[in-house]
């Protein structure tokens, strides 16, 4: 007894240790949601507990349900389990217990008491829940299990003719072939342990377990009706016995829904399918390329729709509105300006030189001031551009005798009359911003409107809607 002792812990230390060395090779890989379940991608290995009564069927309790013939005892064991696949898996079963009967014959009354010393059986188990129930999770399930087996038990055998004369029969060191069927239900209590109950019918080849051999009477048998606790083995998430293949196939529904929505859906409406989107919160009406990201025509940043300067430098380094470092306040960004140190408010042209204004000058004409830019269709001023504005405020404040025209344009979106008019209303803003924000005289004011006749880009149309500024001769 001892040594069989001895050869199960050894080969429940030796399965753990295969399972650990498993789990190390497979390198703890998620289990897949593109393909069946796989046994490398889960734990496989379960050790558990069972005990409960035993009910013997042969000579001596040949009727054993029969309320008159009614016995039963107990035992108990453990199991080894390895998951094969979702549905299907390996045991190794070991039982040890007692069986009992009693039964009248005429005048004779028999009874027996036989000691299971061990029962080691190999089962092949079938999982019923992972096929049948179609859900994603479960939490129980079904098997059958069937396999073959050896029993070895010491019999004693009584039997008593009247109330004196008692005889008794000892069988010992009996050994037989076990054919044991099981059907149970597993119940999952955690990640780790699962509860079962089982019914084992367990068929011999023998008619001495019961130590009485009466011929031409059938093979004994017993069933073993148990409740028991598995432990799941590895470090992994799931063990394979409770891996439901509906489950796969509901992970590919769902990948597929998702990416038809990726490929029809376009959230910012920029005509990019949000699949291929880079950027899926562009605002409505702004130009995209082709990932979906906004066009930046001068590479800052900054998008064209949020850019107040969309002509900077290339490698210029810009705020977040896209503008230059102007470190003297004309207006002129400080990788243009040829003169960065012009007094604040002086005139300047194109290249940050300065201007000198005479009574009869008419060189005003080649002044420099930062164009002020607008949304798609709409006459109000970006925040980036206030900047400008004042610009053209403190010059004209430093030029008392200046005057400037302000003239405003559109992109070529909607018609030509809807265009004027907006180019026009731009222009009207500005100089309403210059007067009331800026103290500017208004007749010194003057605006006009281009409409969509002179683009600054025929590609980029986030850059002609804007307002340009003028000295007046």
């Amino acid at each position: 007894m001892k040594k069989l002792f001895t050869a199960i812990i050894a080969f429940v230390i030796c399965a753990s240790a295969v399972q650990a060395q498993t789990d190390a090779g497979a390198g703890n890989k998620p289990a897949s949601t593109h393909r069946m379940p796989v046994a490398s991608d889960y734990n496989t290995w379960a050790i558990g507990v069972h005990f409960g009564p035993t009910i013997f069927s042969g000579d001596i309790a040949d009727d054993a349900f029969n309320q008159d013939n009614f016995t039963t005892s107990f035992a108990y064991g453990l199991h080894i389990n390895k998951g094969i696949s979702h549905t299907f898996g390996l045991q190794g079963h070991f039982l040890m217990g007692m069986l009992k009967g009693v039964r009248q014959m005429t005048a004779v009354k028999y009874s027996f008491e036989s000691t299971i010393k061990y029962q080691l059986s190999l089962r092949a188990v079938l999982t019923l829940g992972n096929v049948s129930f179609q859900r994603r999770q479960n939490k129980f399930h079904l098997y059958m299990a069937g396999g073959l087996g050896t029993m070895a038990w010491d019999a004693k055998t009584k039997d008593h003719v009247g109330d004196s004369n008692e005889f008794q029969t000892d069988v010992k060191d009996n050994t037989a072939t076990v054919i044991p069927l099981a059907i149970g239900g597993k119940y999952k209590l955690g990640n780790k342990v699962d509860l079962q109950l089982e019914y084992n019918f367990n068929l011999t080849n023998t008619d001495l377990v019961d130590g009485l051999k009466v011929p031409l009477s059938s093979y004994d048998s017993y069933s073993y009706i148990n409740l028991g606790l598995t432990y799941k083995l590895g470090k992994k998430e799931k063990n394979i016995e409770w891996v439901n293949p509906m489950e796969t196939i509901y992970s590919d529904m769902n990948d597929m829904k998702d990416k038809m929505d990726a490929l029809t859906g376009d959230k910012d409406k920029d005509g990019v399918a949000d699949i291929f989107d880079k950027d899926n919160s562009t605002p409505e009406g702004v130009k995209v390329y082709g990932d979906g990201t906004a066009v930046d025509t001068d590479g800052d940043g900054v998008p064209d729709s949020k850019d107040a300067d969309p002509f900077t430098n290339k490698g210029a380094v810009v705020d977040a509105s896209g503008k230059e470092a102007d470190t003297d306040g004309d207006g002129v960004p400080d990788s243009k300006d040829l003169e960065p140190n012009t007094p604040a408010g002086q005139l300047v042209n194109f290249q940050g030189k300065s201007i000198i204004i005479t009574s009869s000058s008419t060189s005003t004409a080649a002044a420099y001031w930062p164009s002020v830019y607008f949304g798609l269709n709409s006459a109000k001023i970006i925040a980036g551009s206030n900047a400008a504005i004042a610009t053209v405020a403190m010059t004209l404040k430093n030029n008392p005798d200046l005057k400037v025209t302000i003239t405003g344009n559109a992109d070529k979106t909607g018609s030509e009359q809807i265009n004027t008019q907006l180019g026009q209303k731009r222009a009207d803003a500005v100089k309403d911003a210059l007067v009331k924000q800026y103290g500017i005289d208004a007749a010194r004011l003057s605006t006009t409107t281009k409409g969509e006749s002179e683009p600054l880009n025929t590609k980029t149309n986030s850059v002609n809607r804007r307002v340009d500024f003028s000295a007046m001769k």
